[in-house]
C-alpha cells in the first residue's frame, strides 16, 4: 500500500510500482492527483485493486474541467475499485466553498466505473451528504456500497433529529433506480484495521453493527424495490 499525504509541486507523471495493490490519496492537492492519473495512464499497476480517496475538495481546485480527479477517474480500468473515505463528513464541509451539489458534481466528473464504495463513520450528519452524492453520480455507477465504521464514536447514524435526511436519501435512491441507473445498494459495518486521518473512530470501542438491523426500515422505498442488500458477513474493511 502507498499513502500519498501531501502536495506535489513538480510537473512530471508519478508512475506507481507495478506491485501496488492499494493506493490511499489523503490531503493531496489537485496537481498531485493529476500527476498520479498521468502515471497510471503511462503504466497501469496490474495488481492495483483499490484506490481510497478522501472526500476533499482541495483535489478539484482547478477551474479547468480536466482537474486532477477527472484525470485520475479517466485513467482507471474496471479491475480497480474506488472507495471514497467520508469519515464523519467534516473534511468535505471544511474544504467546500461553493454550493455542495456543485462541488460534488466536480468531484465525480469523469467517473466511469460501474461500482463505487463509500466508507464512513456513523455520524447522523452523513445521510444528508449521501443524498447529495447519489444525486451527483454519473450514469455509469449502478452498484454502490456503504461501509459504516463499527468502531465509530459519533453515532448512531439514525438519531431522530436527522431522520428526514434518511427520507431524502431514500427518495434519491429510488429516483435513480426508476431511471434504470441503480442495480444494488450494499450496506456493511466493519472494523478498521488501521488508523486513517478520521477522528471519529476508536479501536478501543466495542464494535457496534446494529445500524445494519435498521437500514431497511430507514430506506423503505428502496427496500421495497428490492435494491437493498445488507451484508452481515464482512467484519473487517478490506475483507
Amino acid at each position: 500500500m502507498i499513502c500519498l499525504h501531501t502536495g506535489i509541486s513538480y510537473w512530471t507523471a508519478l508512475v506507481l510500482p507495478s506491485s501496488l495493490r492499494v493506493l490511499h490519496l489523503t490531503n493531496v492537492n489537485d496537481y498531485g492527483v493529476y500527476l498520479v492519473g498521468l502515471g497510471i495512464e503511462i503504466s497501469y499497476p496490474p495488481m492495483l485493486s483499490t484506490i481510497l480517496v478522501d472526500l476533499n475538495m482541495n483535489m478539484v481546485r482547478w477551474t479547468n474541467i480536466d482537474h486532477g480527479l477527472a484525470r485520475l477517474w479517466r485513467s482507471l480500468g474496471p479491475v480497480t475499485t474506488i472507495t471514497i473515505d467520508m469519515d464523519d463528513g467534516q473534511r468535505f464541509w471544511k474544504t467546500t466553498d461553493h454550493v455542495p451539489q456543485v462541488d460534488l458534481n466536480r468531484f465525480l466528473h469523469g467517473f466511469k466505473l460501474p461500482h463505487l464504495e463509500i466508507c464512513c463513520s456513523q455520524s447522523p450528519r452523513l445521510a444528508n451528504i449521501f443524498a447529495l452524492l447519489i444525486a451527483s453520480l454519473p450514469d455509469s455507477a449502478c452498484d454502490i456500497s456503504f461501509d459504516f465504521d463499527a468502531g465509530a464514536t459519533d453515532g448512531p447514524a439514525d438519531c431522530d433529529s436527522h431522520l428526514e435526511d434518511w427520507d431524502d436519501w431514500d427518495q434519491v435512491l429510488i429516483k435513480r433506480y426508476e431511471r434504470g441507473l441503480l442495480n444494488r445498494v450494499w450496506f456493511r459495518c466493519t472494523t478498521r484495521m488501521m488508523s486513517w486521518d478520521g477522528p471519529s473512530s476508536s479501536s478501543d470501542r466495542t464494535p457496534d453493527h446494529s445500524i445494519l438491523d435498521r437500514v431497511r426500515k430507514l430506506l423503505p422505498q428502496s427496500d421495497n424495490a428490492g435494491i437493498i442488500d445488507v451484508d452481515y458477513s464482512r467484519r473487517f474493511l478490506g475483507d
